[in-house]
């Protein structure tokens, strides 16, 4: 079907037209489903559609119609009081015309929540450069989904009418050829064909999509509302328009994934979450909000932008992403038993000992140091704006979350609204080094290098343990050192520390070591060391053999005791060892010095 638009005068003819297929589209099933975000192209054809069950009989308007509409939690507070007092006006005026529209504001579930995926499990919200935008199915395409299943699975669904036999139902879409390149191809890639007003539904192949106004122009859809003025489900077109801003874009009713519905993140878009990070710049929609007496709203942009200086800093992100470290923890580290009969057991520690290899930068998540600030930050403006943003249900839920996630309990009297100040952000480039152009902190950055006898495995256990004690991260870049000729190996671990009170690379050192507990490190490995230490002395300095091999253990330890006193005092003087002794001893007797740790 070909519906061909012309002159003004003809408008009366078109509208008749469309009403009619859509009289035909709701007699033919038992479940029909509206998509309505408030724009102007859903407006319109919800007008158009009520006009039509209106002409109805009454005795023909049997089957009801679920209008759905996303209430994804993160609007702006005056698009959640809007919408809420849409919804309302709809049910409202429906049931006193006797029309058989049902309302459905459609809300994800709380591990689905914006708060609880960003906040609680550190989720990072998607931004213009994002491959993936998983907010758009987790807020508006799941929840909507679901509740198109249960009404789906209430109404027993057995009408089959024409070439509606295989749909369980028909979703009503206000989805428009005039739009942006992008949505126009959403909508040609699902069209059954090029003149049709039916599509098929990316994700539930049970429902028929039926797009009324697909060939409406932007300036059709205008006459159409302005024309009425108060619509007939009792919305007004100026307040509309207010809410909606001039070009009353629509950040939609996503129904199905592949971007089949309406897109997120428009430029210009009023009705988008406060939240959203996909427009790169300034914040246009909350600017415009504020020139126009929102002035509040200056403490979403403020909290928003704090949200994006964090989001790819460095020192607010983990070593590695969740499910990979995980998998890491979970699996068990194998020691290969026919290998062993054929080494000694020198160079059998040497080939099975569990390196950390040098890779890309590919950091995870946010840290819960990070989201703690993010909750706190969002409590201060939640208190200066007095209006809710987050509510308490979802910041015990939050809380979980890292506990879920990262085994830290914080209690919610421990919270305090608090302004943290976004101090400019450290980035990195995927080859480790600081990207320049992009980083804006003031701070000096050291880089903390550690050598541990710990496995790789021990090494991600180790860390994920301090976490828990202090409650604090610090970003580490894995590594090793090994000597095949020595068969000498251990890893290294190089920490990025920036911060305000830290000026010296001394002072970086200490607080890394402090953040490590050395002291508890040094009970947990302490035989490690002993081990590493021995088999230091026997295999450097040109492999000469500094034991006999019958020498007991506890005599071996006391000559090293010794030997590292003297060592000390000869790498004041470094032509005296070649390069390669000097790096094997000196960081380990750096390290042994400032902790004062003796292996006697």
């Amino acid at each position: 079907m070909i519906l061909c638009y012309g002159d003004n005068n003809i408008m009366m003819d078109i509208y008749k037209e469309i009403k009619e297929e859509m009289k035909k589209v709701y007699l033919s099933r038992d479940c029909c489903f509206v998509g309505y975000s408030g724009g102007k192209d859903s407006s319109a054809m919800l007008t158009l559609l009520w006009d039509a069950i209106a002409e109805l009989p009454l005795e023909e308007r049997t089957n009801p119609i679920h209008i759905l509409t996303s209430e994804v939690g993160v609007e702006t507070p005056a698009m959640t009081a809007y919408i809420s007092r849409t919804l309302q006006k709809i049910q409202e005026k429906a049931n006193e015309q006797n029309l058989p529209f049902v309302v459905h504001g459609v809300k994800p579930l709380m591990k689905e929540s914006y708060w609880y995926k960003v906040i609680g499990r550190g989720v990072l919200p998607p931004s213009g450069n994002s491959r993936l935008r998983w907010c758009t199915d987790s807020l508006k395409v799941k929840p909507m989904q679901r509740k198109m299943k249960e009404i789906l699975i209430a109404s027993q669904t057995t009408t089959a009418v024409e070439c509606f036999d295989e749909y369980d139902g028909v979703l009503m879409l206000a989805v428009r050829n005039e739009e942006s390149a992008r949505r126009r191809h959403s909508i040609q890639k699902h069209e059954i064909s090029n003149d049709s007003l039916f599509s098929r539904h990316n994700d539930m192949k049970n429902i028929l999509c039926f797009n009324p106004v697909k060939f409406l122009t932007g300036d059709e859809v205008w006459m159409l509302l302005l024309d009425r003025g108060i619509l007939p489900f009792g919305v007004d077109v100026e307040e509309m328009s207010i809410q909606y801003g001039q070009a009353m874009f629509e950040c939609g009713i996503k129904t199905g994934g592949k971007q089949q519905g309406n897109a997120c993140g428009a430029a210009n878009s009023r009705s988008g979450c406060w939240t959203c990070l996909m427009m790169n710049g300034e914040d246009k929609m909350l600017t415009q909000l504020i020139s126009e007496g929102y002035t509040d709203y200056a403490y979403l942009q403020s909290w928003k932008s704090f949200l994006r200086s964090i989001r790819n800093d460095i020192r607010y992100r983990n070593v590695m992403n969740r499910r990979s470290l995980q998998t890491l923890l979970r699996n068990e580290n194998k020691r290969d038993s026919d290998l062993f009969s054929i080494c000694n057991h020198v160079e059998y520690d040497y080939i099975m000992f569990d390196r950390t290899e040098k890779g890309d930068y590919a950091p995870g998540g946010l840290t819960v140091e990070g989201r703690r600030m993010l909750l706190e930050y969002l409590l201060y403006i939640q208190q200066e704006m007095n209006t809710s943003l987050i509510s308490e249900e979802e910041i015990e839920a939050v809380l979980q979350g890292w506990y879920d996630t990262d085994g830290i309990r914080v209690y919610r009297d421990e919270l305090e609204p608090i302004h943290h100040a976004c101090l400019g952000e450290l980035v990195f480039k995927p080859d480790c080094t600081i990207n320049e152009e992009k980083t804006t902190s003031p701070f000096p950055v050291f880089f903390v290098e550690i050598d541990v006898h710990l496995g790789k495995q021990e090494i991600f256990r180790w860390m994920k343990e301090r976490q828990k004690v202090t409650q604090q991260s610090f970003f580490f870049f894995p590594s090793n050192y090994s000597n095949d000729s020595a068969k000498l190996t251990w890893n290294k671990l190089t920490f990025v520390v920036s911060r305000f009170d830290i000026t010296e690379a001394r002072d970086a050192e200490r607080i890394i070591r402090q953040w490590l507990g050395m002291t508890m490190y040094h009970e947990k490995a302490e035989a490690q060391h002993k081990k590493m230490l021995v088999q230091l002395f026997i295999h450097s300095m040109k492999n000469e053999q500094l034991f006999n091999p019958d020498e007991l253990e506890n005599t071996k330890i006391l000559y090293t005791t010794e030997f590292i006193s003297r060592l000390s005092r000869l790498l004041e003087t470094e032509e005296l060892l070649s390069e390669e002794t000097n790096h094997l001893f000196a960081k380990i007797l750096k390290e042994m010095a400032n902790e004062t740790f003796l292996i006697a």
